[in-house]
């Protein structure tokens, strides 16, 4: 009878435990989806402060009269 209830007990830790990889599987494919975009936006801010520069060289150049 022992036997029997710690193979229940067993089965049941070890069902939860696949429902616990299920859901950090998940979590890990959110997580590559976001660094996805994360590196998409690093790439939009390295254009926009290229731009900037081109606007601070402008007006540098107002201010210096040219």
């Amino acid at each position: 009878m022992a036997t029997a209830q710690l193979m229940k007990v067993t089965n049941t830790v070890d069902n939860r435990i696949g429902g616990i990889s299920n859901s950090v599987l998940v979590v890990d494919n959110r997580v590559a989806g976001i660094d996805d975009r994360v590196a998409g936006v690093d790439e939009h801010v390295a254009g926009v402060d290229g731009r900037v520069k081109d606007v601070d060289d402008k007006l540098a150049a107002v201010i210096d009269g040219a």
